[in-house]
């Protein structure tokens, strides 16, 4: 039985004996989705700094992990992006991972130090080869 699709497939079995029609027998079935082998890294958790200020030089983590929920191993772009005041601050991309079956793998991304006051918004994106949309958003409050 191979099905080409997801439906529901009716038939009918008919023995035959001597020749004649002796046994119909009404047969039905569904075909089921094959998984498809892609990357699938979604974002298990995303942290920047909650607070800094300017006058004191801090410095700004940036960390992102990953988990790999797909059937095969494989890389994908993941960039943060930092944008305050309406301008973008930062960007930074790296090539993530992590195994088949694994709990999890984490990064570090290039900290930052800003040199103005005002609210950061961070958006971090994975692009992998699954539809589902990988994105999450943090937010840091920099004082004078």
């Amino acid at each position: 039985y191979m099905p080409t699709a997801e439906l529901e497939n009716t038939g009918n079995l008919e023995l035959l004996i001597d020749g004649h029609s002796d046994i119909n027998v009404a047969l039905s079935g569904n075909g089921v989705e094959i998984p498809v082998e892609i990357v699938d890294l979604d974002i298990k958790s995303f942290s920047v700094s909650k607070k800094a200020t300017v006058s004191k030089d801090s410095v700004i983590s940036v960390g992102l992990t990953v988990k790999n929920s797909g059937l095969t191993e494989g890389s994908a772009p993941a960039t943060i992006i930092g944008v305050q005041n309406g301008e973008v601050i930062y960007t930074q991309t790296l090539n993530v991972t992590d195994g088949v079956g694994k709990d999890s793998t984490s990064y570090t991304f290039q900290s930052y130090i800003p040199d103005k006051s005002g609210e950061i918004v961070w958006t971090a994106t994975i692009t992998d080869s699954d539809p589902d949309v990988d994105v999450a958003t943090k937010t840091t409050t920099v004082k004078p």
